[in-house]
């Protein structure tokens, strides 16, 4: 089974590397399970998608919009 997420519109980044992501966001992973990470594209940047794990992903706080995950992702 394969996500697909979007850096801006499902999650955030708060930590990016050469081995992964640590993200933030309201969409539910599930560690174990590869995503799409998808970058819109921008004037100076292409479109881009690129496979992750997900690593660990958990409840960080809870709000009238529903929950707030976070996590990490490695780099497929």
């Amino acid at each position: 089974m394969r996500g697909r997420v979007v850096i801006g519109r499902d999650v955030n980044v708060l930590r990016e590397s050469a081995e992964g992501l640590e993200l933030a966001g309201r969409v539910r992973l599930r560690p174990g399970y590869c995503v799409e990470v998808v970058r819109s594209a921008t004037p100076s940047r292409p479109l881009t998608v690129r496979r992750a794990v997900v690593c660990s992903w958990m409840v960080v706080s809870l709000g009238s919009g529903g929950p707030t995950y976070r996590g990490t992702c490695r780099w497929d």
